[in-house]
């Protein structure tokens, strides 16, 4: 009797849990990656089908390469935060199946509306630091080791300066971020680090994780830097410098950057088969390891020629020497020869491009050369060029032509046509009146 009524029991509960789940709208749940398709780095979303005709995705909040993503276990491997993102998308699922859970109890209908509300108040905002800091390790593969290094040094200053959440991003955080960087930099040098978080919120925008780039509404403060660069003197009081042959390796290097423009990394990769014959002229081809699009094409002088020769019979073409040792020598041959300026390789660069342009180079041609992406890069050295400015005003005789300028100068002659000023300056009939006569503004003869 016990057992028949026991049995009755089990099959009543089974016909309730039945009618239950009748009642309640049934869910399907997916974890995808990828789903659009598309290349590089995509985002990992849980996806949704309730009762077979609603279908919703909720962001879990990572991206990764298709690498990284197991599509049997439906799980992130391989990865350096397998273990964090494989619990946070756990942590969503089990709020998924919370919510399943509680409206098969109360006899609720499942509705895309109420899962998003039971999601929503439970599932903690992505902070940026983390963001940043995924981003910086898909980037890896693609960031030259420096700029990596780079990268990951702003996301450490970005969590000093405290936890920054998706939604808390804004032009009030910035500004705070920015007083945090000049706690420990100039003013000059806070524009790089803003250029790489900017960078990341633009990509954060693009997936969705924020509404706004907030950078829209700061504008980042800037201080002209001064461009530093060697005139013919000091470079000739460089050339003179011998004595201890590691400085001279040093000054072979450095007078090989002022005759060519390379960058130090350049000049350190450059090789035997870098260097091509046309003709008579030997030149370098190469393309610049910084930006690798165009190649750098690099006449031979022959100063630049006679100091390949002292060092050929390798695979390189010059001594190995790091770029924080190379400054530190500099320093040592400007002390030694009396040049009152911080030689770094950067300065040879420069003096390249003011040099050649001293000597009546074309701007496009210097921008070739030193692989620039584009000539407004170059433009900066035709601004620190004073004898170029003196002798194109000689050449184009521009003191001859100070009537022109004359309506820039008193705002009320704007008034009078261009025409008719060339008339009256062709016919000589008007001339600048005094200053003690500047209310009558003209006069004429």
């Amino acid at each position: 009797m016990k057992c028949h009524i026991c049995v009755t029991i089990v099959i009543q509960c089974k016909k309730n849990v039945i009618h239950l789940l009748r009642n309640v709208s049934h869910m399907k749940i997916r974890v995808i990656h990828n789903r659009r398709k598309s290349d590089g780095p995509a985002p990992v979303h849980i996806e949704v089908y309730i009762s077979r005709t609603k279908r919703i995705y909720f962001h879990t909040g990572i991206t990764i390469e298709s690498s990284y993503w197991d599509g049997v276990s439906r799980s992130v491997k391989g990865h350096q935060r397998s273990i964090a993102f494989n619990h946070t998308i756990k942590q969503m699922l089990q709020k998924i199946y919370d919510y399943e859970t509680k409206c098969v109890l109360l006899q609720k209908k499942i509705t895309p509306d109420g899962l998003r509300q039971h999601i929503g108040k439970k599932v903690e905002t992505m902070s940026f630091n983390d963001f940043m800091r995924d981003q910086v390790e898909l980037d890896k593969k693609r960031l030259a080791l420096s700029t990596y290094k780079s990268h990951l040094s702003i996301v450490t200053r970005l969590n000093e300066f405290g936890t920054i959440l998706m939604d808390e991003f804004n032009r009030e955080t910035i500004a705070r971020y920015h007083n945090h960087f000049l706690s420990t930099m100039k003013q000059s040098t806070t524009a790089k680090p803003h250029k790489v978080i900017r960078k990341y919120v633009i990509r954060a925008v693009d997936l969705g994780y924020m509404k706004d780039n907030p950078y829209r509404q700061f504008k980042v403060p800037r201080e002209r830097n001064r461009i530093i660069h060697l005139t013919t003197h000091e470079l000739n009081q460089i050339r003179k410098y011998k004595g201890i042959d590691r400085l001279q390796a040093v000054r072979d290097m450095f007078l090989f950057q002022c005759l060519t423009g390379m960058a130090y990394i350049d000049m350190q990769q450059l090789k035997p088969a870098d260097i091509l014959q046309h003709g008579k002229m030997r030149y370098i081809e190469k393309h610049r390891y910084k930006v690798d699009r165009v190649p750098q094409l690099i006449p031979l002088m022959p100063e630049a020629e006679r100091i390949l020769k002292r060092y050929q019979g390798s695979d390189s073409c010059f001594p190995v020497i790091s770029n924080q040792k190379m400054n530190a020598y500099l320093k040592e041959i400007a002390i030694i020869r009396k040049v009152d300026k911080p030689l770094t390789t950067h300065v040879a660069r420069h003096t390249f491009a003011t040099l050649m342009l001293e000597k009546g180079m074309p701007l496009e041609a210097i921008s070739n050369m030193l692989g620039h992406a584009s000539i407004k890069q170059t433009s900066i050295y035709a601004k620190i060029v004073i004898s170029k400015i003196q002798n194109d005003m000689k050449r184009l005789n521009i003191s001859s032509l100070w009537p022109f300028l004359l309506p820039l100068v008193y705002p009320s002659h704007s008034q009078i046509s261009l025409q008719r000023q060339l008339n009256l300056l062709i016919h000589q009939q008007w001339h600048p009146v005094p200053q003690r006569q500047r209310s009558q503004q003209w006069v004429k003869w």
